[in-house]
């Protein structure tokens, strides 16, 4: 019987035999995913896969997202020799062995980065670069295609290969880690469903509603050979249960004409149009922070994260909630990560509080010590949505339950597009069925 996964065990140095799973796989399979969920020692693995590149003499480059650098750096320092720390990335000559870079990076230097030729790519959080899946000239899906080509192996690591674009993040992640088998965009268009919805002032637009059988099974066959993943109940860690609920807000006549347009749009210009409607409408803070004074952040929840996509929400969310007599605290992409870490500290601290910021809030943060997340309108992608939730959702949680609560315009775009998300979500657990589980490889 598998021993259940000890934290202690990681800060020793040691792999758990999950993780020995793991690297025997990657070492053996030179392209290849690792998809395991949050918590289960993914960086480990990964650091223990570059020492042992490096300790041939090989050249590694590790892709990671800003927030992430510095997590990355301290885990660095626990398991690698100084000899084998990882250096950021420099445009004329190799500064180290172990070159770090952000996925922005990757991108804006690739054309001064022609000498590195890697012996190992890792992509970590490989779901950021899934922006090929409609666009293969996005700039940093594009870049980091080049450099996999041009390295002798590489891995990609995401707990969400299925972001906003259904299947086709999947193929812009196998087509990034140039893995053996992928289908052609050609092959998988065929497959596509399309639909029409109801956009604003009565036109429609197209939008990919889903994939058919054989178009899946065409993307998940590589998984089976290249591809690797363990879950939380697999190594005897229970993560908490997340109970997702969402209140709709009544908007007036005018706000929800304009919440319509802009919901009729995906990307920047629906972000942007959702936003500004935001700004001019007091409706959605003021159920916000009813929410968390008299519904159901009031009972119970000393430790509640609050989470919003719109930048102009936050201070008028932080504003109500003071007013409210609340412990509020913020954090924004502004913030260095030290100052960002102190802010969860404060966070921890005896008595009830509560975390109020945007993006900031996805990425290299643990927040297992809350027990509410409130979302302020849902993003259009569940892999963003997931990434939220998987900062609460982590082994070491003394919550049994975590619960999301999403509030929303009563539009019916905004309910279509959560029914759209939910088809999202459908496909990518369809996706994770088809990868191998490392204990029984």
């Amino acid at each position: 019987m598998t021993p259940p996964f000890d934290g202690n065990v990681q800060r020793r140095g040691a792999l758990h035999p999950h993780q020995v799973a793991e690297l025997a796989f990657l070492l053996r399979t030179s392209r290849a995913l690792l998809l395991s969920e949050p918590g289960c020692g993914k960086t480990a693995t990964l650091l223990a896969y570059a020492q042992s590149v490096l300790g041939d003499g090989g050249i590694v480059v590790w892709a990671t997202k800003k927030g992430l650098v510095r997590q990355l750096q301290a885990e660095a320092e626990v398991w690698l020799p100084a000899s084998m720390q990882p250096m950021p990335v420099k445009d004329d000559v190799p500064g180290s062995r172990f070159v770090l870079a952000t996925h922005g990076e990757i991108y804006r230097r690739i054309g001064s980065l022609d000498w590195l030729v890697p012996d190992l790519l890792i992509v970590d959080e490989a779901a950021a670069v899934g922006c090929g899946g409609i666009n293969p000239a996005a700039p940093t899906y594009a870049a980091h295609r080049l450099l996999s080509r041009r390295s002798g192996r590489s891995v990609l690591a995401t707990a969400t290969p299925v972001g906003s674009q259904h299947a086709m993040d999947l193929l812009a992640l196998l087509e990034v880690g140039c893995i053996p088998g992928t289908p052609s965009r050609d092959s998988i268009y065929r497959h596509l469903h399309r639909a029409q919805i109801p956009a604003a002032y009565g036109r429609t637009r197209e939008f990919i509603s889903g994939i058919t059988d054989r178009g899946l099974a065409l993307m998940t066959a590589p998984l089976t050979l290249h591809a690797i993943r363990t879950t939380a109940s697999e190594i005897h860690q229970s993560l908490p249960v997340m109970v997702r609920t969402t209140v709709d807000v009544p908007l007036s006549p005018g706000d929800m004409l304009l919440y319509e347009a802009a919901l009729s749009k995906e990307g920047l210009p629906g972000h942007q149009g959702q936003q500004s409607v935001s700004r001019s409408s007091s409706a959605l803070v003021e159920a916000t922070v009813l929410l968390l004074t008299d519904g159901i952040g009031g009972t119970g929840h000393e430790k509640i994260v609050v989470f919003s996509d719109f930048f102009d929400l936050v201070n008028p969310l932080v504003d109500g909630l003071e007013a409210a007599g609340e412990s509020v605290i913020r954090i924004d992409g502004s913030m260095p990560a030290k100052q960002r870490n102190d802010a969860v500290h404060r966070h921890m601290s005896t008595g009830r509080h509560i975390l109020v910021g945007t993006s900031a809030l996805e990425e290299g943060l643990n927040l297992q010590h809350s027990s509410l997340l409130v979302t302020v309108v849902a993003s259009w992608s569940k892999a963003r949505e997931l990434q939220r939730e998987g900062r609460l959702l982590r082994l070491g949680s003394l919550h049994p339950r975590v619960h999301h609560v999403t509030v929303r315009p009563d539009v019916p775009l905004e309910i279509r597009k959560e029914a759209r998300l939910e088809v999202k979500q459908a496909i990518a657990d369809e996706v994770l069925r088809a990868v191998p589980s490392a204990l029984r490889t």
